[in-house]
């Protein structure tokens, strides 16, 4: 509901990342790692920001939800085959310019091997970037408060 309202009051891609890094919770150490609530937020944030042109808003939600579902998917995936701490290695303690870099590399890598049909490349990457980058930010902080 907050992610809602936040997303009426318009803003960019910039806007809804501060917002969606704000209201994520500590990631549970032995719990899935992207919760729906967790997907839920990303694919609302997102749809303020994505466009999908003739699509009216309630089916915008849905398409970036299955989206940031597609991704999560993979995300996940690839968290099992090489564990939390090694798919992570490092990113708590680098500077914020550092982690940018590794959002983009681990984006970039997502985007090779995932597909969302309704989307453009642009707003693919869009999508991609936004899920990593809220994702790393749950584990930083996490790992902060423990």
């Amino acid at each position: 509901k907050r992610a809602l309202e936040h997303a009426s009051k318009g803003g960019g891609l910039a806007s809804m990342l501060e917002f969606g890094k704000k209201e994520l919770e500590v990631i549970p150490t032995d719990s899935t790692i992207i919760d729906a609530k967790t997907r839920v937020l990303c694919a609302t944030l997102i749809n303020n920001v994505v466009d999908v042109p003739i699509i009216n808003e309630a089916t915008e939600q849905i398409i970036a939800l299955k989206a940031v579902d597609v991704v999560a998917d993979h995300m996940e995936a690839e968290l099992e085959k090489a564990g939390l701490a090694t798919f992570f290695d490092g990113v708590r303690d680098m500077s914020e310019k550092d982690v940018d870099k590794w959002v983009k590399g681990v984006t970039e890598r997502v985007n090779k091997a995932v597909d969302l049909p309704m989307l453009d490349e642009t707003q693919e990457g869009i999508v991609i970037e936004m899920v990593v980058r809220l994702i790393a930010h749950k584990f930083v902080e996490g790992n902060k408060k423990r």
